[in-house]
């Protein structure tokens, strides 16, 4: 059978090694997690330690920076975003979680602020109060990607941020865009704390912006994940959908989700829980329905950040097993291909977990990305620079068309826990692939949907079943087979 293969045409530079950068130089040992934007010249870099700011080449600096610009006069954020307008590079937003006192009245609680800059940086707005957050001088379930900020290619602010307990609401979600009042996206009627929030603004060639937040909530002992979209720039905003119902795992602050809207209702949504590495689910009808279509990673310690730079241009970024941050492209999700290697090979990354991000460039040429680094013996902020590979997709017969139906054997088999089940479609076809266990008993649905004439295949991830004989059966159109597989743990 004639397969279809990714292949990456890189640069020497990519390949052997992209050069790091020390960007502060705090001389301590412990800085807040690092957040990084870019516009087409600089790089901007915001801690919460003093809420300090960097601005640089965004092909990086020989020396580094001895002191960071504070913003705002901020008692101790330890969560914030940054987000520069591509529209205008002049206008930058930071966002942060901070501790107020007021003398007068002896109350005190934590807000979350944005304050702006209208000429890159020289100069600070004084800073807006989104919403209070909580009451009290402590702030329980830090979340290190939460708040969140993003200027979209149009121009648009959005703002996303979570209230843990203010009086009125208590484990609560808001979007604000640009100056609207802010929209609760998250459940009013449940309390459960949510957790792998993420905001993805992409704009269109009209302008308009499409929005997709997830997060994912542990509700009556399992893990379930959610999503709410627009296609207008927010104008509207979908009901709640409900993406996966993952069983009786848990969730922790380090897991993230992400989705992606394309045309015709097409939503791509990754998430992944304490059980297994990120997975992807895609729904064909505006989220009504969903399939699962396969493992986005297969190490969950080690994935990071992910990205979409084009249509079909995806980018994720991971800490491999010698600690090194490295980053893969892929155009579906499920296949990807080594790009190549942003921390120097002395790196003593710390604190990964899911908080270090990436930023791509809107000419998809480059990723960016900064985070903690104890080299020097002092916790200090490093930041990268890569350029992105040209990816293709070719087969050995790009235009060939399968003259009949057929299922292949997976491979491999046996397997653990992974396997790809590849099949042919001579005509487009409704398709369904289901896996039984040796009862005959339905365990998975891996495809149910239509799809085009070609060679295709699908992953299987059997994280959560048990060793032994499974069968995985094909309909499409007139033609059914079943095939054996063995899951070995």
């Amino acid at each position: 059978m004639k397969t279809s293969i990714l292949f990456l045409l890189l640069f020497l530079t990519v390949t052997i090694f992209s050069q790091d950068f020390q960007i502060s130089n705090t001389g301590i040992y412990s800085v807040a997690i690092p957040h990084v934007a870019i516009d087409g010249s600089n790089a901007h870099i915001v801690y919460g330690t003093n809420l300090s700011y960097y601005k640089f080449d965004l092909n990086g600096i020989s020396t580094p920076i001895d002191t960071a610009i504070s913003p705002a006069t901020a008692y101790g954020p330890n969560t914030t975003d940054i987000a520069v307008n591509p529209a205008n590079s002049e206008q930058i937003a930071i966002i942060y979680n901070d501790y107020h006192y007021d003398s007068y009245t002896s109350v005190s609680f934590y807000g979350c602020y944005i304050v702006k800059s209208m000429d890159g940086g020289r100069n600070w707005e004084t800073p807006t109060l989104l919403d209070t957050i909580m009451y009290g001088n402590s702030l329980d379930n830090i979340l290190y990607y939460i708040p969140q900020v993003e200027y979209s290619n149009s121009g648009n602010l959005y703002a996303l941020w979570r209230v843990h307990s203010n009086g009125l609401d208590t484990n609560a979600v808001f979007l604000k865009i640009n100056d609207n009042e802010p929209i609760r996206i998250d459940d009013p009627s449940s309390n459960a704390l949510e957790l792998a929030l993420a905001l993805t603004v992409e704009t269109q060639a009209n302008n308009s912006d499409w929005v997709a937040l997830s997060y994912g909530k542990m509700e009556e002992s399992k893990a379930k994940f959610y999503v709410r979209y627009s296609y207008d720039s927010g104008e509207t905003i979908s009901d709640i959908k409900l993406v996966k119902d993952d069983g009786e795992t848990f969730l922790t602050i380090d897991h993230l989700t992400k989705a992606f809207l394309d045309e015709a209702g097409v939503i791509k949504y990754i998430y992944s829980d304490f059980s297994h590495g990120p997975k992807l689910s895609i729904s064909n009808n505006y989220g009504d329905t969903w399939q699962d279509a396969g493992t986005v990673e297969s190490h969950k310690y080690i994935y990071v950040a992910i990205d979409r730079i084009s249509p079909n241009y995806y980018v994720k970024l991971f800490l491999n097993d010698a600690y090194a941050l490295v980053f893969y492209v892929s155009s579906d999700l499920l296949n990807w291909q080594k790009g190549g290697k942003i921390s120097a090979d002395n790196a003593s990354i710390d604190y990964a977990g899911s908080y270090i991000e990436l930023k791509c460039d809107v000419e998809n040429e480059f990723l960016t990305t900064a985070w903690i680094d104890n080299r020097t013996g002092n916790a200090e902020i490093f930041y990268g620079k890569a350029n992105l590979p040209e990816l293709v997709s070719v087969s050995d017969n790009e235009n060939e068309v399968p003259t009949e139906f057929t299922l292949e054997q997976n491979y491999p088999n046996p397997f653990n826990p992974t396997t790809t089940i590849s099949f042919a479609l001579p005509q487009q076809s409704n398709v369904t692939i289901t896996v039984y266990n040796s009862l005959g008993e339905e365990v998975a649905e891996l495809i149910n949907r239509e799809m085009n004439a070609g060679f295709q295949s699908v992953n299987f991830d059997a994280s959560n079943l048990s060793s032994g004989l499974y069968f995985y059966k094909i309909d499409a159109g007139n033609f059914v087979d079943v095939k054996k597989m063995l899951l070995i743990k």
